[in-house]
């Protein structure tokens, strides 16, 4: 009786697999290794990048007419410039891009996060598209978002 239990709920488990393993809370979103892969690469070219952009934008040459092109307050600048410097700061979509030889990494920012819960997208920009090799995981094409 054990034996046809067992093999009964090895049946239903190969019918109906569960969505997730018992232990992963609902919350829980599921990624492929290969698209963690790909999204791994693109974040750590656009890290390289934002602490590039966090730098310059930090620094406001007094020589300049227009202040370094800074528009706002030290005050709302440094934080909000900070804020987007933070990998939280973006969301990322990954799907497969040319004929599944590749994938298309799009990274934009999370207005939300730096801005508050004001529930619309205000960026008029940023963020940036990679196209990443579905086998060696070199970047293929990189898009910045201005």
């Amino acid at each position: 009786m054990l034996v046809v239990l067992l093999a009964g709920c090895a049946a239903f488990r190969a019918i109906f697999p569960p969505d997730r393993p018992f232990f992963i809370p609902a919350e829980a979103a599921h990624v492929s290794g290969a698209h963690s892969r790909a999204i791994a690469v693109a974040y750590d070219d656009w890290m390289v990048e934002l602490a590039r952009n966090k730098e310059i934008a930090l620094t406001v040459d007094e020589n300049e007419e227009d202040g370094g092109g800074i528009t706002m307050p030290d005050e709302v600048r440094i934080p909000l410039v900070e804020c987007y410097s933070r990998p939280e700061a973006y969301e990322t979509w990954v799907y497969p891009g040319d004929a599944g030889t590749s994938y298309i990494v799009v990274v934009f920012p999370f207005d939300e996060y730096c801005s508050g819960k004001n529930g619309k997208w205000i960026s008029y920009g940023g963020g940036v598209i990679y196209e990443i090799d579905a086998t060696t995981f070199q970047i293929l094409k990189k898009e910045v978002q201005e």
